[in-house]
């Protein structure tokens, strides 16, 4: 997974810039409420207990995101897995909900074989070349376990000429190589071949295009 230095200032930069760019609020509050959808309740702090859901939130970045599940299912243990310093960052902002920041590759987890409710991750399987893509997609079904649900939010197969024009300049200032199979629309087809029962979700026109949400668990 590529690594992204990013001091504070940086990190502020960057996370006032992501939200326009992707148009987050057109899908994360239902992407949160999807992922804490079903997880079992219990009454002591996941702090506290062994049996409280965990929640990984893989190529977490600056965080936001791993906070804002930590709010919405303060019951649940969430674990926040950065690769680059981006993780460093992350500590220096408000953490009410004990949000536990690893700073791990998504190929190599340090979690034990089913151990995780569900697993989240959110625009980065494009900073990764193919090999590691379906490595960490093989690792994510190691590690969910086998009720479990893993959510992917990608960038998809742009559907439109105006989509394909900004799909292209997308890429050309992201991650070119990166993202040749999320806009070839190839995510699903390597969810299959990585153990997973596949339902594609919700598509969102962005500024730097198509961004598909699909959920995901593990086949038997």
């Amino acid at each position: 997974m590529g690594e992204i230095a990013l001091n504070p200032r940086g990190a502020q930069v960057y996370d006032l810039l992501f939200p326009v760019v992707t148009r987050e609020w057109a899908w994360r509050p239902r992407l949160i409420s999807q992922l804490v959808a079903g997880l079992p309740v219990t009454t002591t702090a996941p702090s506290e207990a062994a049996s409280s859901p965990v929640i990984l939130d893989v190529g977490a970045g600056t965080g936001t995101q791993a906070l804002a599940i930590a709010a919405a299912a303060p019951h649940a243990r969430v674990v926040a897995v950065e690769p680059g310093t981006s993780v460093h960052a992350a500590h220096l902002k408000p953490n009410p909900h004990g949000v536990v920041w690893v700073r791990a590759d998504a190929a190599a987890l340090p979690f034990a074989d089913g151990s995780a409710d569900r697993i989240v991750i959110s625009l980065a399987l494009h900073h990764m070349s193919g090999e590691v893509r379906r490595s960490a997609l093989r690792e994510f079904r190691r590690v969910l376990a086998p009720d479990g649900r893993l959510h992917v939010v990608e960038f998809g197969r742009p559907t439109d000429p105006f989509m394909r024009v900004m799909s292209a300049v997308g890429r050309r200032l992201d991650d070119y190589d990166g993202m040749r199979d999320p806009y070839a629309g190839r995510i699903p087809a390597l969810l299959h071949a990585a153990g997973f029962h596949v339902r594609p979700g919700r598509r969102r026109r962005t500024p730097g295009g198509v961004i598909e949400v699909t959920e995901a668990w593990p086949r038997e």
